[in-house]
């Protein structure tokens, strides 16, 4: 499998993630806590491990598209699955990883492979 590093993304200049959407920043880093925790500190899409200072909350289905700031549509993620997926439903972004085309870009091959790399460490292996 092709490797690659991931670069964490910088906000600079005191930018806050929620600043400008009408969220308030306690909110949704209260939902973004919980969704990592429920999630077991991995990254919703790709299953990478993350933490505190790393995890983005992401709407599973987007404001744009009518989503709300709830526990049910907050899901915890990596910086780079969050940029990805932008403004797509999260199971349309699940089906681009998990069946990806030959015509669909690299960033999702990529991201499915590490996820089935991921899988394969931390579930048990089939008994014999």
């Amino acid at each position: 499998p092709p490797h690659f590093t991931r670069v964490p993304l910088r906000l600079t200049g005191g930018v806050s993630p929620t600043m400008g959407t009408g969220i308030p920043s306690a909110k949704m880093r209260a939902l973004r806590e919980e969704a990592l925790r429920n999630q077991g500190r991995r990254c919703y899409y790709c299953l990478d491990p993350i933490c505190l200072v790393t995890v983005t909350g992401d709407h599973k289905t987007p404001r744009a598209n009518g989503g709300s700031t709830s526990r049910k549509n907050i899901v915890a993620c990596c910086q780079w699955c969050n940029l990805l997926k932008g403004n797509q439903d999260a199971d349309y972004f699940m089906r681009l990883i998990l069946h990806p085309s030959e015509r669909t870009p690299d960033e999702y091959h990529i991201i499915r492979a590490r996820r089935f790399t991921t899988l394969r460490r931390i579930l048990p292996k089939a008994a014999e």
